[in-house]
This record gives structure tokens, C-alpha cells and sequence, in this order.
């Protein structure tokens, strides 16, 4: 599971930029399971935790459980899977057309 989150440090310290180039980074943290909004981050310089909070565009994990968005992700997971298997079946499908075609073509040409 991916979530991303960020805080006044990361912006100032240009941690987004950093991860780009570089890759990104695992940190430790501590978090409520009853609310995954937002995470904290142990400074050891100040010996202090940091608030970080959840990007804009990961809304959909706001104000949930761990445990709803374990189960969010599983079914994103699932729908990407049955949407990937109706493409190939589409795809499929199509191919059988397009030969099926061709072969009545091929015929009609054959009978001249």
C-alpha cells in the first residue's frame, strides 16, 4: 500500500523534488489506525514528531481506518484487474471479427 503524505518540512526541504530525482525513501512513523489522515514522522534532531498529512489527490483514504482503506485498495486492485481482462476479451473479440472478415473476403474473391 502506497500513501503518500507530506508536510511544511518536505516542501521547504524539498523532499518531492529529492524523490524524483532520486527515489523514493522509506521513513518510520507512527499513525492511529482509526484515522489514516494523518502520520508522524520522528525527528531525531529535535527529538520531536512531525505531522504529515495526506496529499490532495490521495482524498479518498481521508478520515478512514486502516482497515477501510486496506479494503479500498483491495477492490481498486480488483477493478483494475476485471477492467484489464474485459480490455483483453475486447481485444479478443475484435481480432475474431477482423479474421472472420477476412476469411469472407478471401472467399468471395476465390469464387470470381
Amino acid at each position: 500500500m502506497q500513501m503518500l503524505y507530506g508536510s511544511d518540512r518536505a516542501l521547504k526541504e524539498g523532499w518531492f523534488p529529492e524523490a524524483r530525482h532520486r527515489g523514493s525513501w522509506k521513513v518510520s512513523i507512527s499513525y492511529d489506525p482509526r484515522n489514516v489522515s494523518i502520520v508522524y514522522l520522528w525527528d531525531e534532531s529535535t527529538g520531536a514528531f512531525e505531522a504529515c498529512h495526506l496529499l490532495d489527490h490521495q482524498e479518498r483514504y481521508m478520515n478512514k481506518t486502516l482497515n477501510e482503506v486496506q479494503n479500498l485498495i483491495a477492490h481498486e486492485r480488483k477493478m483494475r484487474h476485471a477492467a484489464t481482462y474485459s480490455e483483453l476479451q475486447a481485444e479478443v473479440n475484435f481480432y475474431s471479427e477482423v479474421e472472420d472478415i477476412v476469411k469472407t473476403a478471401v472467399k468471395e474473391v476465390k469464387g470470381r
